[in-house]
This record gives C-alpha cells, structure tokens and sequence, in this order.
C-alpha cells in the first residue's frame, strides 16, 4: 500500500548544455542503461511506497507538455506544475499547502542518479526511519538515500557504467538477463553468435549484431543499434537508431545519433549517423493506390451528402518559414460519412507522396522536416506498453522493419483488430 509520502523534482536549468549534446531535451529524459531518469524516479517510488511525483519547472515549455501528457504503466502519480527558478522549495509547498497538506516530501533539487536496491527490504525501512526521524516535513533526498550528482556528460558515462558494470544485480531492466552470465538482451535482437557478446553489458530490443563483431564489457546498446561485421566496442553507450560501421573500434565513447563523445578527453566528433525517413515509398503508394479504388464508388455516393464543416478536411498549409506542412482536423464524435471521406482524403495524399502511410497521424509542427503525417497513427500497430511511450521510438522501429509486404500485413493487423473490438 503507498503512503502519503511525495517526491518533488525541482528543476532549474531543464536542458543543461551536456544534456543537449546528448540530445534529449531535459535531465528527466536523459537514459542510464536504456531507462530514462524518470522512470529510475518512478521505479524507486514503487520500491519506496512513494504515491505521487511533482515536477516542477521553470517555465511553460514543450518538455511541460510532454510529461503533463505522458500516461505511466505505474500507480505513482506523475504531476507537473510550473515554479519559477527563484522559488524556494519550501514556499512552493507552502503554496500549495491544499495539495500537499501534512504529508512528507522529499526533494531533488539537483540532477542526480539514486542508487537504490529492488531487492533490499531493509533499504525501505532505514528510508522510513530517516524520513520519521528528520525534524522537517521537508527532507532533501541525498540525507535518505546514496545518490550521485551528475553534472556532465562525464559523470553521466561513469554512472552508467557503474550500473551495468558493479549494480546490475539491483535493477530490473527492461532486457532479460542471459542464464549463468551477465548479458542483458532485449526482445527480437538480431544474433547468430552468442560468443559475440560478453558481459555485463546490455543490448537492446530489435538490435542487430554481426556474427563477426565483439561487444564486450560495460557496453550499452539501446533499441535498434546495429553492430556491423569486425566491429570492437567496450565500455560505451550506443544510442538508439545507430549504426556502428564495419571494422571499426569503440572504446570509451557515447555514440549519440548526431556526435561521438569521448568523456575523458572531452572531445565532440560531430556526425549524423541514423537512419532518416525516406519518401513515400512504392509499396505505401500501392497499398493506398489499392484502398483509392476499393473505396471509391462510396467515396462518389458520400461526396454527395458531404457537410461543409472544414473539420472533416486534410488541410494542405505552408509553416512560418515557408515549407510545407499538413493538418488532418476531424471531430473525434464525426459521422462514418466524414471519417470515411476523410481516411479516402489521406489514402490519395499518400498515393501523391504528400504523407506517409504509417506516422504521427494528425500532426503540424512548424518544422516540416521534424513531421511525419501519415493515414495511419504508428501507435495503432504497436501495442508493446515500452514504445508507446515514445513516438521517436516508434518511428525508428517502423523504419526498422520498414518494407512493402510489413506494410501490408500492419495495415491488415488495424483493420482486423478494429473489426474484433466492433464485434466484441
């Protein structure tokens, strides 16, 4: 049962300038060991009996959006609320004194990595002493608990590395553990040689490593890395989406999307290394092509008793810099008359290479390049809970597994599973 116990994260600085090389938008989306620092928060809430998260930053911005929306697999709470960056903690609380009455709060004023033991019993009691013992209702998370500060980009790779290195004992990745070793694998990886890998290390769902390559200690791949013929990587993180050449040598190294850093030295090699969104492909133009011709004598009888309401339409629109960009507005209590002229209006955009077939769905985002409007949401396809939660990550795994025929049987998987819930 959760007490009434809350943890306050109050961010000053959101995007530190060793975060944005990372490129992750804040410290709370920053991945140690593929699990971001928020859901490390959340993890050791559950552990701890903790009922609620408040985040608390400085300003309105896009990184409030995204967490005052995100939906978590978990029964902590997660509320985000604006304090300005001069504000103390404890006038903020008081502030707010309706919201957290009498219950005790712990803080995290700075960016900090929490080590914490999901199988230590005894690590939850001494934690409720400290909390009963403190003279405040207002305790500073680092007189409870053993945590780390992470200031760079350095500190970033020592703590991962010292949690899949020395700790991996204490966390439940989202990879299985190999029987009898320290390899940590991930679900539909791509591995012919199990003597390619060598623990502790972690490799990532859908990730692809060549019989020839060696992935040895303290190396961290995320989600659909690809590890190429005679590759060498040790005590490095690989981002998700990248592709590490043939025959090359990593070693003490964060290979982001966009830059290979090496901590210790400080050094910046700037690349671009993943994949980007093709065009339309033939296949998606096929597939639409298919459905324009199946659906067209309803789409001339609908066309007929059409309402008016801009609602229903696929607008076609240029962005503040002058590029093209695309909103699909339709009322989520539409008749099946506009929802299906609607879906035939994005089939034919599709068939002119306008939009994607499988994307973001109804989008508009100023920067066209960042858009990927599509007929289809990817988030209908893919009903793993782990990439729900990133619409980034669902698009990489799309382009992963990218290709005429897989787009044919997703777009089947939608329409019989929309026919069993109708007929449930």
């Amino acid at each position: 049962m959760m007490n009434q116990t809350k943890l306050l994260i109050k961010i000053s600085d959101i995007c530190p300038r060793w975060v944005e090389l990372l490129g992750e938008k804040s410290f709370l989306d920053v991945n140690f060991c593929n699990r971001s620092v928020l859901g490390y928060y959340i993890q050791l809430c559950e552990h701890l009996k903790i009922s609620e998260i408040v985040i608390c930053l400085p300003e309105f911005s896009e990184v409030f959006e995204a967490h005052a929306g995100q939906k978590y697999p978990s029964k902590v709470e997660v509320n985000v609320e604006i304090s300005p960056g001069h504000e103390s903690v404890e006038w903020f609380v008081k502030r707010n004194k309706g919201f957290f009455g009498d219950a005790n709060v712990v803080v995290i004023d700075s960016p900090l990595f929490i080590y914490f033991d999901l199988k230590n019993q005894s690590m939850v009691e001494l934690f409720n002493r400290r909390l009963e013992n403190s003279s405040s209702s207002i305790s500073d998370v680092k007189d409870l608990l053993l945590c780390n500060e992470i200031a760079s980009i350095e500190d970033f790779f020592e703590t991962s590395l010292d949690i899949i290195c020395n700790f991996n004992e204490n966390y439940f990745f989202h990879e299985a553990r190999v029987e009898d070793s320290k390899v940590y694998r991930g679900k539909g990886i791509d591995l012919t040689n199990k003597e390619s890998l060598q623990g502790p290390c972690l490799v990532g769902s859908w990730s692809q490593v060549h019989s020839s390559a060696l992935v040895g200690e303290g190396v961290v791949l995320a989600p659909f890395s690809i590890v190429e013929e005679g590759v060498e990587i040790e005590k490095s993180i690989v981002y998700s989406g990248v592709k590490l050449l043939k025959n090359s040598t990593v070693r003490n190294a964060v290979v982001t999307r966009g830059s290979v850093i090496f901590p210790y030295s400080e050094k910046v090699n700037v690349f671009f290394n993943a994949e980007k969104s093709e065009g339309v492909t033939s296949g998606e133009r096929l597939i639409s092509g298919f459905f324009i011709i199946l659906m067209f004598p309803l789409f001339i009888l609908f066309k007929l008793f059409e309402s008016k309401s801009v609602d229903s339409k696929l607008l076609w629109a240029k962005d503040l810099n002058g590029k093209d960009t695309y909103l699909l507005k339709e009322k989520y209590n539409s008749s099946f008359i506009i929802k299906y002229l609607s879906l035939f209006e994005r089939f034919f955009r599709c068939l002119e290479g306008r939009i994607f077939l499988f994307g973001e769905g109804d989008v508009l985002k100023f920067n066209a390049d960042e858009s990927r409007p599509s007929v289809f949401n990817l988030s209908l396809l893919i009903k793993d809970p782990d990439f729900k939660r990133s619409q980034s990550t669902l698009i990489l795994y799309y382009n992963f597994k990218r290709n005429a025929l897989y787009d044919i049987i997703s777009v089947i998987k939608i329409y019989l599973s929309n026919i069993m819930q109708a007929i449930r």
